[in-house]
């Protein structure tokens, strides 16, 4: 949306406060577009790469633990919006 910055100004942002690493979702790895500088280190989440360590996500599972839980305090009209 409006006023909204792009994950690579984050990603600037956060480089510039001398962080050791990233972990970025397949929606923002697009930010790396050059790589990332020496010494930090990256993983990547839902997108395979042959330059970073990736993790996949269990969008599923959290799915079943997030709706266990809900029904365990006893709610029974439960959507999901994705």
């Amino acid at each position: 949306g409006e006023g909204e910055r792009p994950a690579a100004v984050h990603l600037e942002t956060l480089l510039r406060r001398q962080i050791d690493g990233v972990i970025l979702d397949a929606a923002n790895a697009a930010a790396l577009e050059g790589g990332a500088p020496a010494g930090v280190n990256v993983v990547l989440v839902d997108q395979p790469s042959g330059r970073w360590p990736g993790v996949a996500s269990d969008a599923f599972g959290a799915g079943r633990l997030a709706a266990e839980h809900l029904l365990g305090l006893g709610h029974r009209r439960l959507a999901f919006i994705g």
